[in-house]
C-alpha cells in the first residue's frame, strides 16, 4: 500500500453507495450489508495476519550468501533494511534495482535482499540476467524469514533497529519515497544524522 487514498473518503463513498442502494431497492439492502460485511471481515483477517509485534525477537539465525558466506540478519550495532523477495515475483523485480542502487550509496543502514524459497543456481541466473549486482542477497530456501515476520505475501521490507528488534514493515512494492522515508525514519529513531 502506497498511501494516495484515504480510509475515511473510502468509508464515506461506502455510506454513500449503500443509501442510494436503499433508496433504489430494499432487496439490495441485504446484498449490501453482506457485501459490507464479507469486506470488513477479510479486512479484518488482512490486518490480523499482517500485523507485526513490535517486540518480535531477533532473528537468530544465519543465512548463506550467494558466495557461500554466512551472514546474520540484523543485531549488528546498525539498522538493516531486510527485503523479503523472489525471482517469480513482479513487483519484487520492480522495486530490486531502486533498493540495490540505494543500498550501494548507503553506508550508514545495511540491506539484506533474502530470497525466499529458490535455489542459488536460479537466483545468480537472475541477477545476471537483469544486470543486478547484490552482495548483500542471502539464501532463505525454507522461507525462515517470512514465517518468523508473518509475512503473507511478497515483497517485504522490514525496517530492524540496530539491536535487531522490527521497527517497521512495508508489505507490497515499495516506491523510492517511501523506503527513504522509512529508513530516515530508522535512522532517527537510532540517533544517526545525515
Amino acid at each position: 500500500w502506497q498511501g494516495g487514498f484515504s480510509w475515511s473518503g473510502g468509508a464515506a463513498g461506502v455510506a454513500v453507495v449503500l443509501v442510494l442502494l436503499f433508496l433504489k431497492s430494499r432487496k439490495l439492502v441485504g446484498w449490501a450489508v453482506a457485501s459490507l460485511a464479507a469486506g470488513m471481515v477479510a479486512t479484518a483477517a488482512t490486518l490480523a495476519l499482517t500485523y507485526s509485534d513490535p517486540q518480535l525477537a531477533p532473528v537468530t539465525s544465519s543465512f548463506r550468501t550467494l558466495d557461500g558466506a554466512e551472514r546474520g540478519i540484523g543485531a549488528n550495532g546498525r539498522p538493516t533494511v531486510l527485503n523479503l523477495w523472489a525471482t517469480w515475483c513482479p513487483p519484487c523485480r520492480r522495486e530490486l534495482p531502486m533498493m540495490a542502487e540505494l543500498a550501494a550509496n548507503m553506508a550508514d543502514v545495511d540491506f539484506v535482499f533474502a530470497n525466499q524459497g529458490e535455489q542459488a543456481a536460479k537466483i545468480a541466473d537472475y541477477l545476471r540476467s537483469a544486470n543486478l549486482d547484490l552482495p548483500q542477497a542471502v539464501l532463505d530456501p525454507q522461507l525462515l524469514l517470512s514465517r518468523h515476520y508473518s509475512a503473507v505475501g511478497l515483497p517485504a521490507t522490514l525496517f530492524l533497529a540496530a539491536d535487531g528488534t522490527l521497527a517497521g514493515s512495508h508489505l507490497g512494492e515499495i516506491s523510492r519515497e517511501v523506503l527513504a522515508q522509512k529508513i530516515q525514519e530508522l535512522k532517527s529513531e537510532e540517533g544517526i544524522s545525515e
